[in-house]
């Protein structure tokens, strides 16, 4: 093969050229990709399952457990992320002790959380500003969020960071 990176055809994916979506019903508003700063690329791992003969441990390998990933925002005024998030909490079936007045208490649910941010779609380009990956982060859902920290002897952006939890990733180019 000889040195391949000394060639100028070849072209390294770099880590500022991509994109992130939320997709779902009106969280592509709330969350536009303009105010994602950072996201974590998705992670599996496999099981292991061992089997002991004797003097002798025998591995082999078990199931694909995807993990969950982070994902940073800006939180701008308008749109303001902040509310943005509690809004797609109270959409995907959160209702605070205040609501039971007015009815019955709703849960969240899997189904109501993905169908409100979509499976997310984080894209990568090469230097010509095409497509190279596309991962989709399938039954994806918000497990956590820190609306982040002020402080006065700091002028630095508000950030927020989001746990996320998917079932499986996919990818495509």
């Amino acid at each position: 093969m000889g040195l391949q990176w000394a060639s100028a055809q070849v072209e390294p994916k770099r880590q500022f050229r991509w994109t992130f979506q939320f997709p779902g019903d009106g969280a592509a508003e709330i969350l536009p990709t303009w105010i994602v700063k950072a996201a974590a690329k998705p992670k599996f791992s496999v099981t292991e399952s061992s089997h002991k003969y004797l003097n002798h441990t025998f591995y082999y390998p078990g199931r694909v457990e995807w993990e969950e990933i982070q994902i940073t925002l800006v939180d701008p005024v308008s749109p303001d992320a902040s509310a943005g998030l509690y809004g797609l909490l109270r959409a995907s079936g959160y209702d605070d002790p205040r609501d039971q007045a007015e009815g019955p208490m709703r849960t969240i649910s899997k189904y109501a959380s993905n169908a409100v941010i979509g499976n997310g779609v984080l894209s990568q380009y090469n230097q010509l500003g095409t497509l190279a990956d596309v991962w989709t982060l399938n039954n994806m859902w918000i497990k956590s969020v820190d609306f982040g920290s002020l402080d006065y002897e700091n002028d630095d952006l508000v950030n927020i960071e989001l746990t996320i939890r998917y079932d499986w990733a996919t990818l495509g180019g």
